[in-house]
């Protein structure tokens, strides 16, 4: 593991920051807690393309870039395996607006902010059609599925779409992925792991999670062995 979550400490930090929001905020939460951005505040108001750029970086540093994926035929029910390479999703600068109607329309990308209050809101897609459009008016409201499909590029890497024929009926199966829920299950799985050992060690010598935490993983599996014969 490397990058920022090959420190302990943040990755417990990113595994309760996660744990403690919902899922369409994980990626921002864990981001944020990793020290990539100043606070999570900032990481709520980075383009849904950049916070899912980091995502992926952190992904890729810590987990590699290699992620198995499963998903159900809609037709036949029979099921399909694949594997997204997460590196191929890496491509520079996203944009953070377009414009649409022959330029008379311009689009900002969206935010884990935007996402969070649409969910509460009354009318979802009002909310965001009035947050990412500049001046919305009834020029915008004209052109809605060109504003919503430019927000959607504008997303990056935040609105995978997976395309499989699949083995059973030859259909096309399309599907999306959150690069921010791929994190958060290795997180998850990782914390996990770890708790175990401190809890094990702790227990065994006394140790604080601090003083077990500033061991390296070669000396806690050491400690652990020990400890148990």
């Amino acid at each position: 593991m490397s990058g920022p979550l090959s420190d302990p400490v943040r990755l417990l930090a990113a595994w309760e920051s996660g744990a403690g929001s919902p899922p369409v905020a994980r990626g921002a939460a864990m981001v944020a807690a990793a020290g990539l951005v100043s606070d999570a505040g900032a990481a709520l108001d980075l383009p849904l393309a950049a916070c899912a750029a980091l995502v992926v970086r952190t992904h890729v540093e810590a987990f590699g870039g290699l992620v198995p994926c499963a998903a159900t035929c809609p037709g036949c029910a029979e099921p399909i395996e694949l594997t997204l390479d997460l590196t191929a999703l890496s491509d520079g600068e996203p944009a953070r607006t377009a414009t649409v109607a022959g330029g008379a329309v311009t689009v900002r990308a969206l935010t884990t902010r935007d996402l969070l209050d649409a969910a509460t809101a009354e009318d979802p897609r009002a909310l965001l059609l009035s947050r990412c459009v500049e001046g919305c008016g009834t020029a915008a409201a004209a052109v809605e599925d060109e504003v919503g499909a430019a927000a959607e590029r504008l997303a990056g890497a935040a609105a995978v779409v997976l395309r499989a024929v699949c083995p059973g009926c030859g259909s096309p199966v399309r599907f999306g992925l959150d690069p921010g829920l791929l994190l958060w299950e290795q997180v998850a799985t990782a914390a996990g792991r770890l708790l175990v050992e401190v809890a094990e060690l702790a227990a065994a010598y006394g140790w604080s999670e601090p003083e077990v935490l500033r061991l390296s993983p070669m000396r806690r599996a050491a400690y652990r062995e020990l400890a148990g014969r």
